[in-house]
This record gives structure tokens, sequence and C-alpha cells, in this order.
């Protein structure tokens, strides 16, 4: 539906439906179950589905001041207590990272996490980061040019 240009939101519902406002719970259930459904565990990306949750859905209600965190948008914040013994284990402390960031940073390779704003060009396999050469693996490489593309088209 997505390559189609379907517009996929995320949200709750009270009593006429699961009767649960938690939507966390429901980011979770996206992940989870597309994951089993369809056998891909790389299907369904965290980020994905955390935009499901915020820009896609305030694109759907037709609240372009809200859905992402930036100057002039309303905002509401949640802090997460990242102690809590369900946090864990954490095995890639960097991918736990990405998750909660914006769109605006991207691996490039398993040891690297860069925002575009400092990303000057790609060349071949590497990428030019504040004035600094840095490896691109080949499977972000395809990924971080097109979010380059969209980041310089802003």
């Amino acid at each position: 539906m997505q390559k189609q240009g379907v517009n996929i939101t995320l949200g709750t519902d009270g009593c006429a439906s699961n009767n649960n406002l938690n939507l966390l719970e429901e980011v979770k259930l996206t992940s989870v179950l597309h994951k089993g459904i369809t056998g891909n565990a790389a299907i369904c990306p965290p980020a994905e589905i955390m935009k499901y949750a915020t820009q896609n859905g305030a694109a759907a209600q037709g609240r372009p001041d809200t859905g992402c965190i930036k100057v002039g948008n309303k905002a509401d914040f949640a802090v997460l207590n990242c102690d809590k013994p369900y946090w864990y284990p954490s095995h890639d402390k960097l991918n736990d990272l990405e998750t909660k960031l914006s769109d605006a940073f991207v691996r490039i390779h398993n040891r690297y996490l860069i925002h575009l704003k400092y990303l000057s060009e790609i060349q071949g396999n590497q990428a030019i980061v504040d004035g600094e050469s840095l490896p691109v693996s080949r499977s972000c490489i395809s990924a971080l040019s097109i979010a380059f593309a969209k980041f310089m088209l802003q």
C-alpha cells in the first residue's frame, strides 16, 4: 500500500475497538505483527513505524504544524525512563539511538551515524562529513543517497 502512495498511520482508540490508548504499544504491535506475518525481520524499521505514528498521522489530519519537532510546530514531549528492565537487553546501542532520532540522521556504516547537514558529498563508498572522509557500507549507500537528495531539496 505504501508503495502505491497510501499514507499509512497509527493511532489509538478507546472502547470502540481494543480499549487501549497506549500509542507506543501500537508501535510495537505494528513491528511484531509485520515481522511475524512476513517472516522478514527487516520489514517496517522502527524509524518508519514512528513516522506512521507522528508525521503521517499529522498529515492525515491536515495538521502541518504537528507531527515532528521543529521550530514553529506545536509539540508535546514524552520523557521515557530507559533504566527500566524492559528496555534491556540492548545489543546494538547505535541502532537504539538511530530509532529515536529524526530522519536527518542516517547510518552510513555499522559504526557511523551522521546528521545530513554535515554531509557535503558522497564519493563512491566515501561520505565527506564536515571535511572528513568516512566509509559508507554497501548496505547503506542507497539509503544514504536518497536521504541526502531529499535533505538537499528541503
